[in-house]
């Protein structure tokens, strides 16, 4: 499998809720120019996909979260094209090295090709671990246990992983490489039997904090 993957800028998301956090806001652009794609039946290759993602944090301890993730592509598969998310998290440890980990309630919705639209609750983890004054681990993880049914498919439930790796050259700007995997597990209708479709691949990108 081949992955290449290219960094932009990040759009930037203004945001003011004063001076008891370190950043009140921040935007985050992922790129991803050649995504795997897995069916049961074949596994293709993506044109580029994106993922935006907005963050603003309310306080101290909670967050509200954006993203849209869209994916291009001249073929159609059982794969969802488009994502859009919102969450709201809560910080539930942090310390003074910017070390957290929080939980949070959220909805997605997914638009497939043949223009159907599933929508359902996620249940969102993530976390921060530094390794030095700039640079830090992360990963997030969401599960979606019920989704709404579409043409053909039923009992959707999907999951979603990211984890890499990001570095803060200054307090405003980051950059960031990791690992982005979404799969959406169904019951095909017309077989009955259990089918699934995963999109992953490597995503680089950059960001801009408040």
């Amino acid at each position: 499998m081949r992955w290449t993957s290219i960094a932009l800028l990040a759009l930037a998301v203004p945001a003011a809720w004063g001076q008891q956090t370190p950043y009140a806001g921040s935007g985050l652009l992922l790129l991803n120019t050649d995504l795997d794609i897995s069916v049961p039946s074949a596994e293709l290759t993506g044109e580029p996909e994106q993922l935006r993602r907005s963050t603003i944090r309310l306080g101290e301890k909670w967050g509200l979260r954006s993203a849209y993730e869209t994916l291009e592509r001249e073929f159609t598969t059982t794969a969802a094209g488009d994502h859009t998310s919102i969450d709201l998290t809560r910080q539930v440890y942090s310390s003074v090295d910017s070390r957290f980990l929080a939980v949070g309630l959220g909805w997605e919705n997914l638009d497939f090709d043949n223009g159907d639209s599933s929508s359902g609750v996620r249940l969102v983890v993530e976390g921060r671990l530094g390794l030095g004054a700039s640079m830090f681990l992360y990963g997030q993880t969401a599960w979606l246990p019920s989704m709404d049914d579409v043409t053909g498919r039923s009992d959707l439930q999907g999951s979603e992983l990211e984890a890499g790796v990001s570095y803060q050259p200054a307090p405003t700007f980051s950059l960031r490489a990791g690992y982005r995997r979404f799969r959406l597990n169904f019951v095909d209708e017309q077989s009955g039997l259990e089918d699934f479709s995963e999109t992953g691949g490597v995503v680089m990108g950059a960001g801009f904090h408040w």
